[in-house]
């Protein structure tokens, strides 16, 4: 297993050069600072505060900040930039005037240099170059940062899964050990409230499997790298739900929690990443409340849609609040007011710099015994929504009336057995061997192709490959089967296809809609006659 950090920052290409972004409405001066950083740098040239706006994002490593500018000049475009981008370095470069007094400027605004335009302009190069090199360390140590306040918060995660996946475990053992000893005495004068019993436990014992699966979902999605999950559009009211089925444990005990969802557009963010977000606000929340008065005490969670568009999350406590005395400290790293070994001073700081990095913002609205603490996230909106992969739905009144030939392809013998089972009456072949079963194909015909993209030796990709190649047109009727996609080139592929790819565990209905739709759907579908025997 390789080692794989568990959250990283955003930020540019480490085999990219650094981009230094240059804002100035001089075209000469613009001409020779490119001249002078071109060769070292990616260089963004804007001749105005607001295109040079525009042009900040995550990737940007220093700022060159013309700080007189007709129109919109180079003070408020700093202050605009700060808002959201509070660390990176931006360098004034002014010409100067009478009125300007360079130390008043510094000490106000506190810039990473300030350089006249009439020296020497090598010193502009070398202050980029510490700039550049003072940013690349800073993101080092935030992905450290980051690292850790996500370990603090796995084992948080860790008891709160462990209590909510016993309860339906426990149940569900007791259920089957119930039915497995029941069925050893079985016979053909078992009454009919004996086999409604068995039924009972049964569907009991399937309701708590699909808790669990629910919750080791969960946990996949949260855990889940950048890498592998780097959508630039997110549903923000899943991401919400999930960070709230994560801080379920934490919050129960404390408050009840509301939801209050408006129509809100979908975010240009990373889902993982805006559940982090969410999850930290919402552990805050839940720690500025007592255990046990659960009844007295509320977390609200409220979504909308400002003036400009932009997505507003509002995470509201009715704690005490937060000190007046140390509100403009708490996005400071390793300060907290927590008791030793109940905090690490992370959290805030990281969900700062987690928005700040999606160019959002984060603000302490109001914090007092007699409101609470409100937070805001505001969050710019994406411009498309996520894409979601779901089954094909089936033709009205077609589910059961066809019979279709589907092959299995699991390296896990139980699931490729059980799967057969749930696609009864339809005629089934199973394999666990991704070669044998792409061989198979080009003798035989398969309505549809059920097939796990985590195999050894020939994975699903594989397969797809083989078949796209060999027979074009057959890789199409490939459906995928996942229990969790770890390595980040799968991602990829799956990420350029159009296939449908069903998570594990499945169930019988979605499975068997996504069939029937699936292989509708096919070019040149075929049937086969009722008559037919199932193979494996």
């Amino acid at each position: 297993m390789t080692d794989q950090p568990l959250l990283t920052v955003p930020q540019a290409d480490h085999h990219a050069r650094p981009k230094v972004v240059v804002i100035d409405d001089d075209p000469d001066v613009r001409d020779l600072v490119e001249l002078l950083l071109s060769s070292d740098y990616q260089v963004a040239l804007c001749d105005s505060g607001p295109d040079g706006i525009a042009a900040v994002d995550g990737s940007v490593h220093a700022i060159v900040l013309d700080i007189h500018m007709d129109g919109k000049d180079g003070l408020w475009t700093h202050d605009v930039i700060r808002k959201r981008f509070s660390h990176v370095p931006i360098i004034f470069f002014s010409a100067g005037n009478n009125h300007e007094n360079p130390c008043a400027v510094v000490n106000r605004y506190r810039p990473f240099g300030y350089i006249r335009k009439s020296s020497d302009m090598s010193e502009l190069k070398v202050t980029v170059a510490k700039a550049v090199t003072h940013y690349a360390e800073y993101l080092r140590r935030e992905s450290q940062l980051l690292v850790a306040d996500r370990l603090a918060a796995v084992g948080t995660l860790a008891a709160g899964a462990a209590h909510e996946i016993n309860n339906p475990l426990g149940f569900i053992m007791g259920n089957i050990e119930y039915v497995l000893d029941e069925l050893r005495h079985i016979d053909s004068v078992t009454s009919h409230n004996d086999r409604d019993e068995l039924e009972r436990a049964l569907a009991s014992s399937l309701d708590g499997a699909r808790r669990i699966a629910t919750i080791v979902r969960d946990l996949k999605s949260f855990g889940q790298s950048e890498t592998l999950a780097g959508e630039n559009s997110a549903d923000v009211e899943e991401a919400l739900d999930l960070a709230i089925r994560m801080a379920d444990n934490e919050i129960r005990h404390r408050a009840r929690l509301i939801k209050d969802y408006g129509k809100i557009p979908h975010a240009r963010a990373n889902k993982q990443h805006l559940a982090q977000i969410f999850l930290n606000l919402l552990f805050n929340a839940a720690h500025a409340l007592p255990i046990g008065n659960a009844e007295h005490h509320e977390i609200r969670v409220r979504t909308s849609a400002d003036d400009f568009g932009h997505v507003l999350v509002e995470i509201r406590d009715s704690g005490t609040g937060i000190a007046p005395a140390i509100q403009d400290r708490i996005f400071d790293p390793f300060f907290t007011t927590k008791p030793p070994n109940e905090g690490t001073g992370l959290g805030l700081f990281v969900t700062h710099n987690l928005v700040e990095s999606i160019g959002g913002t984060i603000q302490l609205v109001a914090s007092s015994p007699q409101l609470g603490t409100i937070f805001h996230v505001t969050l710019p909106a994406s411009r498309s929504p996520a894409r979601k992969l779901e089954p094909a739905p089936a033709r009205p009144g077609s589910a059961g009336s066809q019979r279709r030939r589907v092959l299995i392809i699991d390296d896990e013998p139980l699931i490729g057995r059980a799967l057969c089972r749930m696609l009864a009456p339809h005629e089934v072949v199973g394999l666990s061997d991704g070669r044998e079963a792409a061989a198979l194909c080009q003798r035989e015909y398969f309505d549809i192709i059920l097939c796990d993209i985590m195999m050894p030796e020939f994975s699903g990709a594989d397969v797809y490959r083989h078949l796209a190649a060999s027979q074009p047109g057959v890789e199409a009727r490939i459906v995928f089967m996942s229990g969790g996609v770890f390595e980040s080139h799968i991602a990829r592929f799956l990420d350029r296809l159009d296939n449908p790819v069903l998570g594990k565990p499945i169930h019988r209905e979605t499975l068997l809609e996504l069939i029937e739709g699936a292989a509708a759907a096919a070019p040149g579908a075929k049937t086969v006659s009722l008559c037919q025997s199932a193979v494996g």
